[in-house]
């Protein structure tokens, strides 16, 4: 079953990864699939908040509706 992917695991997967690589004499094919990773992460943490503020969004225009009634 793949892990489910939450902010903050995904948040926690980028900073071991950049503490890895700041830490351990990495070659520079390592370093750069290290980069790789984080982006892939990046985008799915973005997507994620994008998500969250189109909810956040359409129930800020609710409660909006709701106050001017």
């Amino acid at each position: 079953m793949p892990e489910k992917k939450s902010l903050d695991s995904l948040i926690n997967k980028v900073e071991t990864i950049v503490e890895n690589v700041d830490s351990v004499d990495s070659s520079l094919d390592e370093t750069m699939n290290a980069y790789k990773k984080t982006i892939g992460y990046t985008k799915d943490i973005l997507d994620m908040l994008n998500k969250q503020k189109e909810k956040f969004t359409v129930l800020q225009k609710e409660a909006h509706e709701l106050l001017e009634k």
